[in-house]
C-alpha cells in the first residue's frame, strides 16, 4: 500500500514509528469523464467510509487504525482543468446532495469512544460535521484566525485558557481548530464559514479528546 511506502520511507530516514501518516484527498468525482458516476463515487467513498471505521491498520501499522480526508465536501464549479475536477463533492456548490451516501449516525452520530481514549466519533443525533485547521497550515495564519474567532468573532474561547477543558495541548494548532469549530457552529455550519483563508477544515470525525469537547449543533 501507498501508506506503507511512506512509512518505509520514513523508517529509512530514522522516524520511530511514531508520526502518522493520513489521507489528506481522497475521493471519486460523479461526474465529467468516463467512470466519474454517481454510483461509483458512492461505492468509493462508502469504501473509504467502512475501511476508517474498521480502525484496522496497515500491514506495517496494523495497531495504527488509518485516519482520511474525503475530497471534497462541495463540488467546485469554477474550478479549471479536466471537467472531473470539479464533479468531487459530496453536495452540489448549491447544497444539495450530489448522490446518497451512508453518513448515518453509525458512522458519524452514534457514541462510540476510541480504543485507548476517552473521545468520541460522534454523539447526539443527525449528521455531525465540525471545522479544524488544516494539518499543515502556518502558525501564523492560525494565530491571526484564533485571535479573531476569540475578539470579533465572538467565540467563547475560556476553555482554551489555562486550566480550562482544552488548554492542552498548549499548541496554536490545537486551539485554532477548537475556536474556528466553535465559530463554525454558531453559524449554521455554512461551509464558507469553515474556510478562513484556505486553512479550514470540514471533517466528519470528532475531533474531541479527553475531557476536551468539540461543540457541535
Amino acid at each position: 500500500m501507498k501508506v506503507d511506502a511512506v512509512y518505509a520511507a520514513m523508517a529509512a530516514w530514522g522516524h520511530n514509528g511514531t508520526i502518522g501518516v493520513t489521507l489528506s484527498e481522497t475521493g471519486w468525482p460523479s461526474a465529467g469523464g468516463k467512470g466519474a458516476t454517481p454510483e461509483n463515487a458512492r461505492a468509493y467513498n462508502e469504501g473509504v467510509i467502512a475501511r476508517v471505521r474498521s480502525r484496522a491498520g496497515t500491514p506495517m501499522r496494523p495497531e495504527r487504525g488509518l485516519e482520511a480526508y474525503l475530497f471534497a465536501l462541495f463540488d467546485e464549479d469554477k474550478k479549471t482543468g479536466p471537467p472531473t475536477e470539479r464533479k468531487f463533492g459530496l453536495m452540489r456548490s448549491d447544497g444539495s446532495a450530489a448522490y446518497g451516501v451512508d453518513l448515518s449516525c453509525q458512522f458519524c452520530s452514534q457514541e462510540k469512544t476510541r480504543p485507548g481514549s476517552g473521545s468520541r466519533i460522534g454523539r447526539g443525533s443527525g449528521a455531525s460535521v465540525w471545522c479544524v485547521a488544516k494539518p499543515h497550515a502556518a502558525e501564523a495564519a492560525l494565530q491571526e484566525v484564533l485571535e479573531f474567532c476569540c475578539g470579533e468573532g465572538g467565540v467563547d474561547c475560556g476553555a482554551l485558557y489555562g486550566g480550562g477543558a482544552c488548554y492542552e495541548p498548549n499548541k496554536v494548532h490545537a486551539h485554532a481548530s477548537y475556536a474556528m469549530n466553535t465559530y463554525y457552529q454558531m453559524h449554521g455550519r455554512n461551509y464558507w464559514n469553515c474556510d478562513f483563508k484556505g486553512i479550514g477544515l470540514v471533517t466528519f470525525t470528532d475531533p474531541s479528546y479527553g475531557v476536551c469537547q468539540y461543540p457541535q449543533q
